[in-house]
């Protein structure tokens, strides 16, 4: 009897000491896969806040009930205003590479109310307000297949804020300089912004002459005439189209010339920076020594 209870005992303590086995285990797995699950919604949260979804703007990601309560606080990000890529555009292009391409930055200028925030809210969103006033400078990003190749655009939109629209032309790689054809005074202006750009930005960056609204002419308004701003863009040698923010006509077309010529200015200016390679019959210089008394 007395070495059958010992049995008993000693296949008790085994069985005990299997579940603890187990229930170790288990814990392990459930701590690791809470690990991997949670370092992926880290990285699926940084990538949606460095270049966006097919939504209008950055997903607000909120943690779910039984994460926040184990899981410390998220580090406090700044959100963009808005960030918008096309589907036809995500069709050709590698999310991978738009993230290590560079983001060329791109300056939307011009007197107020010519049109800028419409012709944002049309380039990234297809669409358009009647009433919209914007007092805020907004940023958003675009995805562009310039020849072939994809363009990442960082589109700032001074609207109200006119007065400091210096700042970002000294960091500019182009501008998108707006007038309205039925307001001859944003017409007039249009030399002064120029200046004020060759004067603040350290390079001739390329420029976009655009007149906005051109769809009033056909309600009769006074315009002004497409070979005057033709003849100013020639003037200044910048590139020069007419654009509907209201119908979307030439909207992504100005912007792709723009960026083309963006590039190529980028390229070409990258050549130029290369340091040329030493002559191999060129004579080297004798070293020079002084002697210490």
């Amino acid at each position: 009897m007395g070495s059958k209870c010992l049995e008993e005992e000693e296949e008790e303590m085994e069985q005990e000491k299997k579940e603890e086995e187990r229930k170790r285990h288990n814990r392990t797995e459930d701590s690791i896969m809470e690990e991997q699950f949670g370092s992926e919604e880290t990285e699926t949260l940084d990538a949606e806040s460095a270049i966006g979804s097919d939504s209008s703007s950055v997903l607000e990601w909120k943690p779910s009930e039984s994460s926040s309560m184990n899981a410390p606080e998220p580090k406090v990000r700044r959100t963009l205003s808005a960030i918008h890529i096309q589907k036809e555009d995500l069709e050709n292009v590698d999310l991978g590479y738009m993230t290590s391409e560079k983001a060329f930055r791109i300056v939307l200028a011009g007197d107020a109310a010519v049109g800028k925030s419409s012709f944002l809210l049309r380039l990234c969103k297809n669409e358009f307000k009647v009433h919209s006033s914007t007092t805020q400078c907004g940023l958003q990003m675009k995805t562009l297949i310039v020849d072939g190749e994809p363009t990442l655009l960082q589109i700032w939109d001074t609207a109200g804020q006119e007065s400091i629209a210096k700042s970002y032309f000294r960091r500019a790689d182009g501008v998108l300089l707006l007038y309205d054809v039925s307001c001859e005074k944003s017409f007039l202006n249009v030399r002064e912004w120029v200046d004020v750009i060759e004067d603040v930005s350290p390079e001739d960056i390329p420029i976009m002459l655009v007149g906005n609204k051109c769809d009033l002419r056909q309600d009769g308004l006074k315009c002004v005439s497409s070979s005057y701003g033709e003849k100013l863009s020639m003037t200044y040698n910048t590139l020069f189209c007419e654009t509907s923010a209201k119908e979307g006509s030439n909207v992504l077309e100005a912007v792709l010339h723009l960026a083309r010529q963006v590039r190529t200015y980028h390229t070409n200016r990258k050549i130029t920076r290369q340091p040329s390679l030493p002559s191999l019959t060129a004579p080297r210089k004798k070293p020079q020594f002084s002697c210490c008394t």
